[in-house]
């Protein structure tokens, strides 16, 4: 097998599709089902969500912000000196940083817009409370930053769980109610991620569905649908594909 210049050019019959913003009906009986990836378009004209998520989500842009709300944490956060990262070769390490000094990092870069020959690179994401028993959940972990922000309005039923129904849900419903949402809920983890700009995360695939929010900066983000995972070079054992870097296979 060989590659083409472009590894995106390789698609099957069916296209990623980019559709409105959807109703909560139309989310679970239309698009749900499909367990394919879709592009939901923001419905304002500058393509800015963050007024959807919650009246204060822009409050995630201020570094000072962040610094308050992140406090004393610690930051588990892979650090590399290429911008693609590499999970086959692992060329990252893990490196422990108090938060308020990763948070700084991560804003001088982004302020000087490009990085430089052999600097330092940062990716975090979140983990579980209990990281080898428990998933991650932004809820949980950070309180005080997600009473400023709720899902999509057409997804929130499926994401209620113990630490965001009292954000999320309608709140003149009783606790009984309260508790029906969550066991009936699709949510199996959330996570929070913050890195360095030009970061390109290995291809991959995840076995549960998602949900994006890009709140802060931009994101590039390649999709296929899932029919052509086998031009993908995924293990059969592994949800890595070998292609590290799409644009250059």
């Amino acid at each position: 097998k060989t590659y083409p210049n472009n590894i995106s050019t390789l698609l099957s019959d069916k296209t990623v599709k980019r559709v409105p913003w959807p109703t909560e009906q139309e989310f679970k009986t239309k698009y749900y089902p499909l367990r394919e990836p879709i592009i939901f378009t923001a419905p304002t004209d500058d393509g800015d969500i963050s007024h959807i998520l919650g009246g204060e989500s822009n409050k995630w842009k201020s570094r000072d912000y962040l610094k308050e709300v992140f406090n004393d944490q610690i930051a588990s956060v892979h650090a590399f000196n290429e911008e693609n990262m590499n999970f086959l070769t692992r060329n990252f390490t893990f490196q422990s940083l108090p938060f308020t000094e990763f948070i700084d990092l991560v804003f001088d870069q982004q302020e000087v817009g490009e990085n430089k020959n052999d600097e330092k690179l940062y990716y975090f994401r979140s983990l579980g409370k209990n990281v080898r028993r428990e998933p991650s959940c932004i809820w949980k972990s950070y309180p005080e930053l997600t009473k400023n922000i709720t899902p999509p309005s057409f997804v929130q039923s499926l994401l209620v769980n113990e630490y965001n129904k009292d954000l999320i849900l309608n709140k003149d419903i009783t606790e009984e109610e309260k508790s029906e949402c969550v066991n009936n809920s699709k949510y199996f983890s959330s996570a929070l991620r913050i890195s360095s700009p030009n970061v390109q995360l290995w291809t991959h695939y995840d076995i549960c569905d998602n949900v994006l929010c890009e709140l802060v900066g931009s994101k590039r983000i390649y999709l296929w649908h899932p029919n052509d995972v086998k031009y993908l070079y995924v293990d059969p054992l592994s949800s890595t594909s070998k292609v590290i870097n799409v644009d250059s296979p």
